[in-house]
């Protein structure tokens, strides 16, 4: 009885805190959706979709067409990038691994403004300042880190005799990895792949430290939007922001599910 009302307690708590996290975001969509020129709440019988016309202007359409690219971009370097260090780690077994995986994984307990400005300079002297390539190296470094934790952990439910079974049938180690390893730790890949591209596409702090006007990607267009004028159409352009993330959250979810259920018929 105590430990059935103790678990209904967390439970509680646990919904209380969801929703403290989520109800503030929630809130741009009715604001999205008012008929004034300021930021406010509209009537019912006084929704207007003006704002999200905005969106069609060509500043806020370039916008979210570079933060696309960029976030695709980043996904496909940091997947590669990340999914073969994470396969080398747990090759190694070793002390050295765990030192190495936690400086691949450093970035993400780094404030990102440090991060930043190391960036700022290294990148000016390399060529890369206000380019589409030294952005998605700049959103790449730290999301590689997330890539690295996934399939890391995937790897983990891996039983190595049959990366040694594929190789004493006379695979090579390349056709190890591609046929047998890659194909166990898809459901980590592919959630890599969504947190680099969710962190690409809501990351504003190292883009407004890496570019200058060629580069203007939907969050840097947003704050500059709230520098200038507070228009409700950074509303419509957050909610969109909002509704991507939480499609990523429940893809991410049911990848979740699947392996598990996989694991479970196994």
């Amino acid at each position: 009885m105590g430990s059935g009302w103790r678990f209904k307690a967390i439970l509680f708590g646990a919904w209380m805190g969801a929703a403290y996290l989520i109800l503030p975001m929630l809130v741009i969509f009715p604001v999205s959706l008012t008929d004034k020129r300021f930021l406010s709440l509209p009537s019912l019988d006084k929704l207007s979709l003006r704002h999200y016309e905005t969106l069609l202007e060509p500043t806020w359409l370039s916008s979210i067409g570079q933060s696309i690219v960029i976030g695709v971009g980043c996904a496909i370097v940091s997947v590669t990038l990340g999914t073969l260090a994470a396969i080398g780690l747990w090759r190694m077994r070793s002390a050295l691994s765990d030192t190495l995986f936690g400086l691949l994984v450093l970035p993400l307990v780094v404030p990102p403004i440090a991060t930043a400005l190391g960036m700022y300079g290294v990148w000016h002297r390399l060529g890369l300042f206000d380019s589409y390539l030294g952005t998605i190296l700049a959103h790449s470094a730290w999301a590689v880190g997330f890539v690295v934790v996934t399939v890391y952990a995937g790897l983990s439910n891996i039983d190595r005799s049959w990366e040694r079974a594929a190789r004493s049938l006379g695979a090579s180690a390349a056709q190890s990895v591609w046929w047998v390893i890659v194909p166990n730790v898809m459901p980590g890949i592919l959630s890599g792949a969504l947190f680099a591209f969710v962190i690409s596409w809501d990351e504003v702090i190292l883009t407004l430290f890496v570019t200058s006007r060629e580069i203007n990607t939907l969050p840097k267009q947003i704050f500059v939007a709230i520098r200038d004028n507070v228009d409700p159409a950074i509303a419509s352009a957050a909610s969109g922001l909002v509704v991507l993330t939480m499609v990523a959250v429940a893809f991410q979810g049911w990848v979740a599910a699947r392996r598990q259920r996989g694991k479970n018929a196994i």
